[in-house]
């Protein structure tokens, strides 16, 4: 049919090894909207030129946010924005503990600054964003 999008190594890492790709980066956030179902899809170009470099797949399921970075060459990243701390790395484990829930949540509307974060400057982007305040529920609360 067509060209395959994702580097063949990919899919086949995930499938022996049950685990993302080396190179591969996935952060979380806590999101909330009526429509449980985002997706903003962003290729990422080599600096000037047409090759792409990776590709950025932003969604969400149900109440978290996904953001999954999948370069095609080896390289690091820029310092991103973690939105007063409510993007969490999970690949690779940046901590042996997640803290859950972060102080805020996305929306639908919020979810596309968390999607612009990572970009390849090729336009201009603006992530200023209002992000409602997450609850957190602690064990004591929850049993009692």
């Amino acid at each position: 049919m067509g060209d395959n999008v994702l580097p063949h190594g990919v899919g086949q890492g995930l499938e022996i090894h049950r685990q993302p790709h080396h190179g591969m980066r996935v952060w979380i956030a806590a999101y909330h909207d009526p429509n449980p179902l985002a997706l903003v899809s962003r290729p990422i170009y080599m600096p000037g030129q047409d090759q792409l470099l990776g590709l950025c797949v932003t969604f969400s399921v149900v109440k978290v946010a996904f953001q999954v970075l999948i370069p095609f060459r080896e390289g690091d990243l820029a310092p991103l924005e973690d939105f007063h701390g409510s993007v969490r790395q999970i690949w690779p484990p940046a901590a042996p503990l997640l803290d859950w829930p972060p102080p805020f949540k996305f929306d639908h509307t919020s979810i596309q600054a968390l999607a612009a974060r990572i970009n390849d400057n090729r336009e201009n982007v603006s992530m200023e964003v209002t992000l409602s305040p997450a609850k957190r529920v602690t064990q004591e609360r929850a049993n009692g």
